[in-house]
């Protein structure tokens, strides 16, 4: 089930808690990212393009707080876009305006601005310049579970799995441990339907062969962590069992080693 299949979550209403104060509707604690350059740096936007009435707020009719102290920034949003590619806006919003606020506000102190940036950029504009660094993108991935972005959170899986087959076929380097980032995601889901969508990501790590095999039913059998650490390992498991069909004959699996990729050559080639 993903989060387009779950009922909406309770509205946020006062209860004595705040939101510093770790209460139910609290955002995650985000890993701190360096700020990023501004917002497209590439061609003009288009005329059309709803990223003109985010930069222009014109006909903005809901505001969103993010960040704390020094850091923190207001933004002037419009609540169809939001509340149409983000669930949690929707029942926020929702509440709010039944509760009689002409103009909801959205509190979220605890994800940063250059995080919502990225965030908004792909709202409202479909884009996503996912910076290779391992800290903005397990911050992106935990913001967009948390606001229930169902599309922000896929192209993210994508994403990763791209970079990490270029540098497999390619030998590029990535500025991030494409391990501790694919482990990351996985903890970082809220809800079982996203695990498949981040196979990919494991399918290559198994095939470049960086991880002793060894390493993977060990971590299975110790047990005790997180429903997404234990999901991360099972797939990881199934990848490498994925990766040895691929790549040598039936007479040589019960004898090859998936460590490395030399050790996965078949004897037949």
């Amino acid at each position: 089930m993903d989060d387009r299949d779950q009922p909406l979550p309770p509205s946020p209403r006062p209860s004595g808690k705040t939101w510093q104060d770790g209460g139910p509707h609290a955002p995650p604690k985000l890993q701190p990212s360096p700020r990023r350059p501004p917002i497209l740096k590439g061609p003009p936007i288009a005329e059309d393009s709803l990223l003109k009435l985010l930069k222009s707020q014109q006909f903005s009719d809901m505001t969103a707080l993010v960040g704390t102290g020094q850091e923190a920034r207001v933004y002037n949003l419009h609540r169809n876009i939001m509340c149409t590619k983000s669930r949690y806006f929707q029942s926020t919003c929702q509440y709010q305006i039944q509760s009689g606020s002409a103009v909801p506000q959205v509190q979220l102190p605890e994800i940063f601005p250059p995080i919502f940036d990225i965030v908004l950029e792909w709202v409202y504009g479909g884009i996503l310049v996912l910076e290779a660094h391992q800290p903005l993108i397990l911050s992106l991935y935990r913001a967009a579970d948390f606001l229930q972005i169902h599309s922000l959170k896929l192209q993210i899986a994508r994403r990763v799995g791209k970079l990490l087959k270029h540098r497999r076929k390619n030998g590029i380097a990535i500025n991030f441990d494409g391990f501790e980032v694919v482990r990351g995601m996985f903890e970082h889901t809220s809800t079982a339907g996203y695990f498949s969508s981040l196979r990919k990501c494991t399918d290559e790590l198994a095939l470049s062969g960086n991880i002793p095999l060894d390493v993977v039913p060990a971590q299975l059998h110790k047990g005790g962590g997180s429903n997404g650490t234990m999901e991360f390992w099972m797939a990881l498991a199934l990848s490498y069992q994925k990766a040895l069909h691929a790549t040598v004959c039936s007479e040589c699996r019960a004898m090859v080693s998936t460590r490395t990729s030399l050790d996965r050559m078949c004897c037949h080639s």
